[in-house]
């Protein structure tokens, strides 16, 4: 059962490369005999829950066959139905491994299968004479492999139930053997014996012993909880994921409606954060992720704070990469029976998006467009295969991920999908689940998103070490921003004094200025604020030679303008503040004009014979949530001359 949950979850919700538990001890293989197998042979219902809600069921048989060549089977059927952004999705997964039936119970072969009722996948590992092969079948396709025959027993599939059989005591642990059929490889598994707990079967509660898993691949331990009086499976447990808990047939094959896997990821901001794609730093404090695991990663780094949660300071403010350990490497350059590089398509696919490119960073850079040019995003699409998405050419971001990394490997660029959360957007408010990937540059690992074709990743990715689901599952309730810093668009001045570094993607430059006396005007993505800028050279009448204007006279002369339309303007807030050692004033005042309650925040600035009046405003309403955003807009000055820059 285990492989088949754990196998199908990980294809269901794109989860990939989690590594390193933490741990190196060697393998127990314990003897076995026919009469503590026999105990074995018994079919088993399970329900599996994802967030207290019944999503599927597990069938679970081990039987015997009879003749003269006796074979222990192991049958799992799985299935599940859950929402994605609204679209349902069935899967049903189908997992027999078979062993001899007589000592010493080697490894046979057996199938994986998954279906969503159009496509099949399907892995067939059998015996030969030089050892074994697998078919490997993807939507009407095949294709052979052959490999080793692994150091895998019917001892081995059996090693924690004999272990517990055999009094194991709370604390010790054991490390045993499994077949992973995408990778055709012997795993391991570490087993710690913690404690007995009650739990709920059936209604009702009994005991259980508890045994903490952790693949020597995973980051995140598991918890099966077995029948201390017949090592029965009662409970498996995913953290933050899902849990399979045993129950009658009836009660198992039946299903709810299931939670929406997008939509409860999402995680709301403290506020709006504008264009997620203008966002070239960010830091953030996380509110409830006091049981998550987050580290330093490329555009990512991480702190403690006292209380437990996390400061995250995400794109240009975090490290722009992060050593590759050898043993990452290998495993990004691998082929798996679901990662096919060598397929003659992959190869030639590869080619087409590289081109004539020859250095990795530039094939890298050429991949990422090609990636976000071949795939149309499509979240109700759902490939169960590499095959199936390059017929199509629609997918999700784990999708543009998936087929980036395969591509890259193929080319000899050691290449990992990653997943985190990233910024919906203003409307949404929150981050969400999503994928990308990172790539092995000189033995430095670098971020892309071949979904948004970034080859710098913006600041608005937020990578987790588990699944979106599970940082959700976990409590992770909101996120508190602290800094924001936006990638910028440069206006230059006309008369080549000042310029303005605007904030990519929050403001776009208006063809006709709002006033005619305005050199430019801009518009807030929201269209419910504006910016405007007035500049103007100074000059002694007749002798046209500069004449400074004082701030006081500047300020004395934007209130007269704005009281001959609104008499009452009130200033709301004035605050000096120096601009290159220059002095300039903020000001905010409501004003009211042809029926509208507006706020202004407005600078002013006077130096060298040049005057600058940069305005900004919004119905006073919506003043609040903007205002960062019109603060950011005043803050984008930059004087080119005429006076000494700090």
């Amino acid at each position: 059962m285990k492989m088949i949950y754990r196998t199908s979850l990980a294809t269901l919700l794109l989860i990939v490369g989690f590594v390193n538990c933490g741990w190196a001890e060697q393998p127990t293989r314990l003897p076995i005999n026919d009469a503590e197998l026999n105990k074995l042979l018994e079919t088993e219902y399970y329900g599996v829950y994802m967030q207290g809600k019944k999503v599927g069921w597990v069938r679970d048989e081990t039987s015997l066959s009879g003749g003269a060549d006796p074979t222990y089977v192991f049958k799992s059927e799985l299935t599940m139905r859950i929402l994605i952004a609204g679209a349902a999705m069935e899967r049903r997964c189908y997992s027999v491994v078979e062993f001899d039936g007589k000592s010493p119970y080697a490894f046979r072969g057996g199938i994986n299968r998954m279906a969503d009722g159009k496509i099949e996948s399907e892995i067939v590992v059998h015996r030969v004479p030089q050892g074994f092969e697998a078919v490997v079948s993807n939507d009407g396709k095949k294709f052979r492999k052959a490999f080793a025959a692994p150091n895998y027993t019917l001892a081995d599939r059996v090693a924690t139930v004999t272990w517990l059989r055999q009094g194991a005591k709370p604390g010790e642990s054991i490390v045993t053997r499994g077949f992973n059929f995408d990778d055709l490889r012997v795993e391991l598994t570490r087993n710690r014996l913690t404690d007995q707990k009650d739990t709920l079967v059936r209604g009702q509660k009994v005991p259980c012993q508890a045994v903490e898993t952790c693949k020597v691949d995973d980051k995140f331990p598991g918890l099966e909880c077995y029948d201390p009086r017949n090592q029965k499976t009662l409970l498996a447990i995913l953290p933050g994921l899902m849990e399979i808990r045993a129950e009658d047939e009836k009660v198992a094959t039946i299903i709810e409606s299931g939670p929406d896997l997008f939509v409860n990821t999402k995680i709301k901001t403290d506020r709006t954060l504008g264009e997620s794609t203008s966002i070239a730093g960010l830091e953030i404090e996380t509110v409830g992720a006091h049981d998550l695991l987050l580290v330093d990663q490329p555009g990512q780094e991480v702190a403690r704070t006292p209380v437990g949660e996390y400061i995250l300071k995400l794109g240009r403010l975090g490290p722009a990469s992060i050593k590759a350990e050898p043993r990452d490497i290998a495993e990004a350059l691998k082929e798996t029976t679901s990662c096919p590089l060598s397929d003659p398509k992959i190869r030639e696919l590869a080619r087409q998006a590289v081109g004539n490119a020859k250095m990795p960073k530039e094939k890298v850079e050429r991949l990422v467009h090609f990636v976000a040019r071949y795939i149309n995003y499509d979240i109700s699409a759902n490939p169960m295969t590499v095959e199936q998405l390059i017929a199509t050419r629609k997918g999700k971001c784990g999708d543009f991920a998936g087929l980036f990394a395969l591509l890259a490997r193929s080319e000899g660029i050691p290449t990992r999908v990653v997943s985190g959360f990233y910024y919906l957007g203003d409307r949404e408010r929150a981050f969400a689940g999503h994928a990308w990937n990172d790539v092995d540059l000189d033995g430095r690992w670098i971020a892309v998103d071949p979904t948004l074709d970034e080859v710098e990743l913006d600041g608005a990715h937020i990578h987790l070490e588990e699944s979106p689901f599970a940082a959700s599952s976990h409590g992770l309730a909101k996120l508190k921003v602290r800094k924001i810093e936006y990638a910028k668009q440069q206006y230059l001045s006309k008369q080549g004094t000042f310029a303005l570094q605007v904030p990519q993607g929050t403001w776009r430059k208006t063809t006709q200025p709002l006033n005619p006396v305005a050199e430019v005007a801009y518009a807030h993505k929201s269209g419910d604020a504006f910016a405007m800028i007035i500049a103007e050279q100074h000059y002694v009448p007749l002798f046209h030679t500069p004449q400074n204007l004082k701030l006081s006279d500047l300020r004395k002369a934007f209130l007269d303008n704005i009281r001959s339309f609104d008499p009452k303007a009130k200033i709301i807030r004035e605050e000096s503040k120096k601009i290159q050692g220059q002095d300039a004033l903020t000001i905010v005042l409501e004003v009211e004009t042809q029926g509208q309650s507006l706020t202004y925040e407005v600078l002013l600035y006077s130096a060298n014979a040049t005057s600058i009046q940069i305005f900004t405003w919004t119905t006073r309403p919506r003043y609040a949530e903007l205002q960062p955003d019109l603060e950011a807009f005043l803050s984008a000055l930059e004087i080119l001359k005429g006076t000494k820059k700090e």
